[in-house]
């Protein structure tokens, strides 16, 4: 699809980002503010929220903006004074932001978007009525290959599609079941029509994909573009390695259980791919992450509305085998010409 300039107005949009003790990262951290003052895209609002860091981080963080932002930026400073996670805090954010912003743009703060990587995608939004958010392919920090261009939701759980190819491996938009957190753009009007915008019992990972669940079921879509969005440093403020990998597994699970049932098929091909993943990874976190899942999303789907409880057949959910799902799953890349094959097949099939 074709990109065009429009000769209205722009709309405004609000940026979203959250810092939490990345003292550490610091130099990664202000290099990815530097290029988010960068932004062309006019009217821009952003909203720089703080999770309760105690190492000097945000300080140095406010003191840096205000040197460098350029006036026809707003910048709103907004300290919660504890760790509510990257839902709840990103749901804070939204309820601070402008009432007159059209746009809600969910930005890491240890990713440095492209100048011109927003235009691209408002633009596009703004011509797709019926599209609620679209996400740019993120680079990884290295620029050497793909960290994130949308994902789906299989029967064995989420995926990210491309992930670990080359940047050529993207060529056209194409529908996707979720967008990342790491650089998405949604439609307020379509956030607000569909319940909110993250479910802040994830507090992180996951809450991406329960929301492309909720915006698909009100007939929204969600779409992945060609367009270089910046690059990825991963996890600069989230940290360690074993926690991430505890909320993804564990909300990935709660995500079919709210939206498929806890005895439906799904979630037994869920479990097979889990403990296969737990098995030949040798990580038994899983499997308690696995337990917990069943928990939270039976609980969540108790006060789920009767049309959601089988939200999921509504969102792009290609049929994967075992095997195709274990080499395409984020970051497991033995098999490159095998994930890329996996990847194009997907990108064909769901192609706006």
């Amino acid at each position: 699809m074709e990109l065009r300039v429009k000769d209205s107005p722009n709309p405004r949009a609000s940026i979203l980002t959250i810092n939490y003790n990345s003292k550490q990262r610091i130099d990664v951290i202000l290099t990815c503010l530097k290029a988010m003052l960068g932004l062309n895209w006019r009217p821009l609002q952003i909203i720089y929220i703080d999770n309760g860091s105690t190492d000097g981080s945000f300080e140095e963080i406010q003191r840096f903006a205000r040197l460098n932002a350029p006036s026809d930026i707003e910048m709103v400073f907004l300290p919660l004074g504890y760790n509510a996670g990257f839902a709840r805090a990103n749901n804070e954010g939204l309820r601070a932001s402008s009432k007159a912003s059209k746009y809600v743009v969910i930005l890491n703060n240890d990713l440095a978007p492209e100048p011109d990587s927003l235009d691209k995608l408002l633009i596009f939004l703004e011509s797709e009525p019926n599209i609620a958010g679209a996400q740019p392919i993120v680079m990884n920090w290295q620029n050497s290959s793909i960290d994130s261009a949308g994902g789906i939701i299989s029967s064995w759980g989420a995926s990210a599609v491309a992930h670990g190819l080359d940047i050529s491996s993207v060529t056209h938009p194409y529908y996707v079941s979720h967008i990342y957190g790491a650089y998405s753009v949604y439609r307020n009007g379509a956030i607000e029509n569909s319940g909110g915008l993250f479910n802040p019992s994830f507090f992180m990972y996951g809450d991406d994909y329960e929301l492309g669940v909720r915006l698909w079921a009100r007939g929204y879509r969600l779409a992945t573009l060609p367009v270089v969005g910046g690059r990825h440093f991963l996890s600069a403020t989230t940290g360690r390695f074993v926690t991430s990998s505890y909320y993804a597994a564990r909300n990935e699970t709660a995500v079919l259980v709210m939206y498929s049932g806890l005895l439906s098929v799904l979630v037994i091909m869920r479990i097979l791919g889990l403990l296969s993943y737990s098995i030949v990874t040798r990580k038994p976190l899983t499997t308690r992450a696995f337990l917990d899942g069943l928990v939270l999303g039976a609980r969540l789907r108790k006060s789920l509305p009767r049309f959601l409880k089988e939200a999921l057949r509504l969102t792009p959910r290609p049929r994967l085998s075992l095997t195709e799902w274990f080499f395409m799953h984020t970051r497991l890349q033995t098999r490159p010409n095998f994930q890329k094959k996996l990847a194009n097949e997907i990108m064909r099939r769901y192609q706006l």
